[in-house]
């Protein structure tokens, strides 16, 4: 299943053209729109004694963690777009979909004492989720920008190692 953009392609072209705070304005030689794994989990969370649905999601390449709800998400069935491969397992992913949450429970409750335990995982899905990648032409070769094609944000350092690690798949 692939999540249908949001962000046209001159909605992009638009936004990668105005450029950022740190870097100066300069219009990419090309952009595409690119799919990337992920994992979708639906897990039950108790928090003092009560039981509450969280979604979240782990990309199926580098396995970093996203909160990330998939029930609102259009879907397709195919796309004629580069679509890049699972690299991590769903047991990997799971675990670190687990690990992650749980530092953000913890981290997050100590001070206030609140009880709050992964209960169970009631779903998983694997879906693909959509990018624009702007290339843009410096001295030495090539860089590229990389923006969610659903809220138009530009992505951060993070993702920029699972984007790296996906092209260098051989697709």
């Amino acid at each position: 299943m692939f999540v249908k953009p949001l962000i046209s392609e001159e909605e992009a072209l638009l936004l990668f053209d105005k450029g950022s705070k740190w870097r100066r304005k300069q219009k990419p030689e090309k952009i595409e729109l690119i799919y990337l794994p992920y994992y979708s989990f639906e897990i039950l969370v108790l928090i003092n004694n009560k039981e509450k649905e969280v979604f979240l999601s782990v990309d199926g390449i580098q396995g970093e963690f996203r909160f990330l709800e998939t029930k609102h998400l259009e879907f397709a069935e195919k796309t004629k777009n580069l679509c890049f491969k699972f690299t991590i397992g769903r047991e990997e992913a799971t675990k670190r979909m687990r690990d992650e949450y749980q530092w953000i429970l913890v981290k997050g409750n100590n001070d206030r004492k609140i009880r709050v335990k992964v209960n169970r995982i009631k779903d998983t899905k694997e879906f693909f989720y959509p990018y624009w990648i702007g290339y843009y032409k410096r001295i030495n070769g090539y860089e590229f920008k990389t923006m969610d094609a659903i809220s138009g944000k530009f992505t951060g350092v993070k993702m920029q190692r699972t984007f790296l690690k996906a092209f260098s798949q051989k697709v």
